[in-house]
């Protein structure tokens, strides 16, 4: 896949292997880097990374859970610059518990998510 001089949008941005899919994308060339997340300072260290690597990037701190978010956050990138060239849909989700907590119910819901 081509990635020099795209936009690429990167969904859960703000640290793991968002963050790092992000930062490789600027090394790859990609001409702006459009980081999605909800931690709104985490996503400013991520682009301030990718800044000082020569690249550009804009943080669009959104809860992905939230379609009424999704789809006004669609809507001000569009208006921004149009439509990524590129989407890494990284974001993950789920509850924070041990294993031993979630009942089968919660576990098959899960599964057909």
């Amino acid at each position: 896949m081509e990635i020099n001089g795209k936009t690429v949008l990167v969904t859960g941005a703000s640290s793991g292997m968002g963050a790092a899919i992000a930062k490789e994308m600027a090394l790859a060339g990609a001409s702006e880097l459009l980081l999605l997340a909800r931690n709104e300072n985490d996503l400013k260290k991520v682009a301030a990374e990718i800044v000082s690597l020569g690249g550009k990037a804009r943080v669009y701190p959104v809860d992905l859970s939230n379609s009424d978010q999704v789809t006004a956050i669609a809507q001000r990138i569009e208006r921004e610059g149009g439509i990524p060239d590129i989407i890494v849909n990284n974001a993950g989700g789920g509850q924070w518990k041990f294993l031993d907590d979630t009942s089968p119910k919660e576990i098959q819901h899960m599964m057909a998510v």
